[in-house]
């Protein structure tokens, strides 16, 4: 991923230089930095499924689920909160660096990502978060911005 990353980032310094210059060679390059830029979001995309994967299988998930099975009305307490977090950073903490590193996403938008992935409705993530359904609808919206 880091040397996608620095293709990107060497691509991109060559093609504000091509500008100036000349114009298809520019094209050339600007497709070839949007098509790495695809494809090095696709592999974050990848390992964030890998780490679902991996948590869904755990019985922190389990319990996870129940907690907000049993909270379908209200939403969890701090401590509850605090249990989800510490679940979702450890078992999702190569998946929150990468978005980090390579996005312009927030901690706060990042963990929202994990539990989409783990495929929590966006009720389940307003109970887990403690915040309204439109709050979760506001963020999940200013995440497809940032990665668009």
């Amino acid at each position: 991923m880091e040397a996608l990353r620095q293709k990107i980032e060497t691509a991109h310094e060559c093609d504000e230089g091509n500008i100036k210059g000349n114009m298809g060679e520019s094209n050339v390059v600007a497709r070839q930095v949007d098509n790495e830029r695809k494809e090095l979001q696709s592999l974050i995309d990848k390992k964030g499924d890998v780490c679902a994967l991996s948590f869904m299988r755990t019985k922190a998930y389990k319990n996870m689920k129940s907690m907000i099975e049993a909270k379908s009305e209200s939403v969890l307490s701090i401590d509850e909160r605090q249990m989800v977090s510490q679940s979702i950073h450890k078992a999702f903490n190569e998946y929150i660096d990468a978005l980090k590193k390579h996005t312009k996403l927030t901690q706060d938008e990042a963990v929202l990502c994990c539990l989409v992935k783990c495929g929590l409705n966006t009720k389940e993530c307003a109970v887990c978060k403690g915040v309204s359904l439109n709050a979760i609808r506001t963020q999940k919206s200013r995440i497809k911005s940032k990665l668009m």
